[in-house]
């Protein structure tokens, strides 16, 4: 009997490990793919486990898993450097890493931190995929599948970030299907000023795909997070040359596959090669750091930071004229610690700086062309 055990182990042994090597081949398969982070399942309903995790997890987590080892973290991988005294810097360095499957477990590396995270893998299916993350905390991934239109273009879209409490990067870029790229950033950036640049046919498609798999035309127009002294990302998506739709998401509350497209945008110039641009009217980056507002005596019209690059990088496109013009509206900004004004009809604007005035034609009515007549409101009125 004992000579019998001693001739069982081995066999025992190696059908163990042929059962595990068969589990890690068949998850390498049903793993490929793109996956979303869905919620955590405790089976102790003990919420507070959830702030004990290395490293946190975000709500908008996701990744894509390819077939050679690499895999997208959807979320960014960031490198943070010290930037005027407390205040960090972001380096954005892509989505790119490593993944493996061993002993029936996922393993992430994080450049960020250098070192691999694992998770037991619980199980996986066509849709979902289960990871144990400790003895009672499990975390629920969907996949992801797309239907994109190739017949859903877009001439340029544009991204503007506020700042917020702490060192969020405060920038706006505008980028054209043609590659022609305008970058301004103002703090918090590896680069300050106004500056341009250019990208491949090819990265213009996979970033406009991006925004399409969060299925823009269905996307909610404002997102609101419920805390405050948070940054604020507004995408603006010009189509016809006019604003087809402008989305708001205040503290990362629109959907993951919205933030996965928008990220990259944000940091994309510390990938590019810029080159300073000059105007022949400086006043006009001025107003780049500003939510404009086209003001009567009784009425407001509110353009979100995005709309106002927009328009911005418009008037750098448009012509000193002398022309005479009957002003409608106002557009108040500030130059440093002064008010300055704007006056104009939709169409020209004039800029007047030091008893000196000049005039910008766009050669079409901004509000007009871009149905912002309608969004004009009443005034509240001020106790």
């Amino acid at each position: 009997m004992k000579r019998f055990h001693l001739f069982l182990l081995p066999l025992l042994a190696t059908w163990f490990f042929l059962c595990k090597k068969n589990n890690d081949t068949e998850f390498k398969k049903q793993i490929l793919g793109e996956w979303k982070f869905v919620k955590y399942c405790d089976s102790t309903k003990q919420k507070d486990m959830l702030l004990l995790l290395p490293p946190p997890e975000h709500r908008a987590q996701g990744f894509e898993f390819l077939n050679n080892g690499l895999c997208n973290n959807k979320l960014g991988i960031f490198i943070y450097k010290k930037y005027k005294k407390e205040d960090n810097l972001r380096y954005y360095g892509g989505e790119k890493t490593r993944y493996k499957i061993e002993d029936d477990s996922l393993e992430v590396y994080y450049p960020e931190t250098k070192k691999w995270r694992s998770d037991k893998i619980y199980s996986i299916t066509k849709d979902t995929l289960v990871l144990k993350i400790s003895d009672s905390l499990y975390t629920k991934y969907a996949r992801l599948r797309y239907m994109i239109d190739p017949k859903e273009r877009y001439d340029k879209i544009i991204v503007s970030s506020s700042g917020c409490y702490g060192s969020c990067p405060i920038t706006n870029i505008s980028i054209s299907n043609n590659g022609s790229v305008i970058y301004n950033g103002f703090n918090y950036t590896t680069k300050n000023g106004l500056y341009t640049s250019k990208i491949s046919g090819r990265q213009y498609l996979e970033m406009e795909n991006n925004f399409k798999k969060a299925g823009i035309s269905k996307l909610e127009n404002d997102y609101q997070a419920t805390h405050t002294d948070d940054q604020t990302i507004t995408v603006t998506f010009i189509k016809n040359n006019r604003i087809y739709k402008t989305i708001s998401d205040y503290g990362s509350e629109s959907p993951a596959e919205f933030q996965w497209a928008y990220r990259p945008v944000i940091f994309l110039h510390q990938h590019l090669n810029l080159k300073g641009l000059k105007t022949e009217v400086p006043e006009i980056p001025q107003t780049f750091k500003w939510e404009l507002e086209f003001e009567t005596a009784t009425k407001v019209c509110y353009l979100t930071k995005s709309e106002s690059f927009f328009l911005g990088t418009e008037l750098l496109k448009g012509n000193l004229t002398n022309v005479k013009f009957a002003p409608k509206y106002t557009i108040e900004y500030w130059d440093g610690d002064k008010k300055q004004n704007i006056f104009t009809d939709g169409r020209c604007f004039t800029f007047t700086t030091k008893n000196k005035s000049k005039t910008i034609d766009l050669g079409y009515n901004f509000l007009e062309q871009n149905n912002l007549l309608q969004k004009f409101k009443n005034k509240k009125k001020i106790d």
